[in-house]
């Protein structure tokens, strides 16, 4: 790449320190980083799904209906239950869940028989049991979650990649804004002495034409010389205002004044450095091929719910019931009324071709990112070569407009020995001037336009060759 080089001026804020200053104070751009912190913390969700889920349920009843039977019957019924679980889901997914439920029953005034006279009786029930249960189909080995898992990565490069693309948006604008109000005080610097130049060269054609030394035509043309030089300054002011105020719009400050000083334009010289394009690393393509990405991440979720969901499931489970907690407790390492379970559970939709939409879906939007990115490469790439070419007309410009520069430097200092030795006016001596300021104008105006062109151009920046 091509780099404009600027001499350092005292106590002047620099085009990167002024970047710097816009980016900090930005809302939009502090919205985009939430939406990639969000974007992070929502990968936590599988995580959570992994976590181990404890779940509890306490719950207590008091039943007073009449019975039916005529034997065993009692008052009133009181039972306190309390079911606790702890689960865990793994990243194979299979699920493993221990449980352990507790009753305590009490039954008040309980006729076990015609003569035998009522009594309160009342029990303990512990039943701990251990169930595993695993995917054989949808979501075999994992694959839900592992899928889940990635489109929430992919979601989160998405949302990475756009505030990476605002990110230099915002840099390219803080820079042109940057050079554009360096600019403008250089061009308001330069009208300022031609005019003065022009007010000079017309004091010096009416002292002549008072003397009759110089004819009419000679003070219109200096009246134009000065009424254009005025319209020029009061062009340059106001585009030096203009350029305030978009200059302190960037930074949050709604104000046509800038204190700050800037790096002026005046001093500039040209370095060529070469660089390689890199399009793979522009945030468009990023953004295109993280969303391609999330489209085939989708397309094996929805084909991966469009399966049957076949599940193997096995639990064992025992049951200790005494009088009391205490001894219905110490009867669970030696249990009666063991109960094991094996079995497959199976849940399909009969409706196919609606669930197949899906996936359908999915795919679409997987043609539609590759689209996007064949796109973005193709405008990119002609993007960068269009600013290459810009870039050498631009130095080739400059390289011209400092030749003549040049030229009329020589010819005011050969004005000037003239001058010294009688040999040349005033007035001539003050048209020289004035055509070294203009020269000098146009020097900076192509540094501008190359100071752009490579602003725009260090954003394709790759490796250095």
């Amino acid at each position: 790449m091509l780099a404009l080089l600027s001499n350092p001026c005292v106590a002047a804020i620099s085009a990167q320190d002024y970047v710097n200053q816009v980016l900090a104070n930005q809302p939009a751009l502090k919205a985009q980083k939430a939406q990639v912190e969000a974007a992070t913390l929502d990968e936590a969700q599988t995580e959570v799904a992994k976590s181990y889920q404890l779940q509890s349920t306490l719950s207590s009843t008091v039943d007073k209906r009449p019975q039916d039977s005529l034997t065993n019957t009692y008052d009133s019924l009181t039972a306190h239950s309390l079911k606790t679980s702890l689960s865990r889901q793994f990243s194979t997914g299979t699920v493993a869940k221990l449980s352990v439920d507790l009753l305590q029953t009490s039954l008040d005034n309980v006729t076990i028989s015609p003569q035998a006279p009522k009594k309160d009786l009342g029990f303990v029930k512990i039943s701990p049991s251990i169930e595993v249960s695993q995917p054989l189909w949808q979501g075999k080995g994992g694959k839900t979650l592992s899928l889940q898992e990635k489109a929430l990565r992919d979601q989160t490069g998405i949302q990475k990649s756009i505030l990476e693309q605002r990110t230099r948006g915002l840099e390219l604008a803080a820079k042109a804004a940057y050079y554009r109000l360096s600019f403008a005080r250089d061009r308001v610097s330069i009208a300022k002495n031609t005019l003065e130049t022009a007010e000079k060269i017309q004091s010096f054609v009416l002292s002549k034409q008072a003397l009759n030394l110089l004819e009419k035509g000679d003070l219109l043309q200096s009246q134009a010389l000065v009424a254009g030089r005025k319209l020029e300054l009061d062009d340059a002011e106001m585009e030096e205002k203009a350029a305030a105020l978009q200059f302190n719009s960037l930074r949050g400050e709604p104000s046509d004044s800038v204190p700050d000083e800037l790096s002026s334009l005046k001093s500039t010289s040209v370095a060529q450095l070469e660089i390689t394009p890199d399009l793979e690393n522009r945030p468009e393509v990023k953004v295109a091929k993280a969303q391609i990405e999330l489209a085939e991440s989708s397309i094996k979720l929805s084909e991966d719910k469009v399966s049957p969901q076949l599940n193997a499931f096995s639990m064992h489970g025992f049951q200790s019931r005494e009088d009391t907690f205490a001894n219905s407790a110490k009867k669970i390492n030696d249990p009666y009324y063991p109960v094991t379970t094996i079995g497959l559970t199976l849940s399909m939709t009969t409706d196919r071709d609606l669930v197949q939409a899906s996936v359908n879906s999915a795919k679409a939007k997987k043609a539609a990112s590759e689209y996007m990115l064949e796109d973005a490469r193709r405008n990119l790439q002609s993007e960068v070569y269009g600013l290459l070419d810009k870039q050498k007309d631009a130095i080739n410009l400059y390289n011209l407009a400092k030749s003549v520069e040049k030229i009329q430097k020589e010819k005011l200092d050969n004005e000037q020995k003239q001058h010294r030795n009688g040999r040349s006016t005033t007035y001539q001596l003050l048209m020289f001037s004035q055509d070294l300021a203009l020269a000098e104008l146009s020097r900076i105006k192509a540094a501008y336009n190359l100071q752009m062109i490579q602003a725009q151009l260090a954003q394709y920046k790759g490796e250095a060759k």
